[in-house]
């Protein structure tokens, strides 16, 4: 299980940069995924082990 997830606004243009990094990059053991969400309106939704502080300061990008 990864250890870190990173979320923040992409562009078209920068969604295509990297999936042409990772198809340029990525060795055959390794896994990636992209999905889009709304995290300011799911937050604690699907999360399991935080408290509302964790995410009460939210900014366009951040990790976890």
């Amino acid at each position: 299980m990864q250890k870190s997830v990173f979320w923040g606004y992409v562009s078209i243009a920068e969604l295509n940069a990297i999936k042409r990094l990772f198809d340029s990059s990525l060795t055959i053991s390794d896994k990636v995924f992209i999905t889009r969400v709304n995290m300011h309106e799911q937050k604690l939704d699907y999360s399991f082990g935080y408290d509302d502080k964790t995410f009460k300061d939210w900014d366009e990008y951040g990790h976890i």
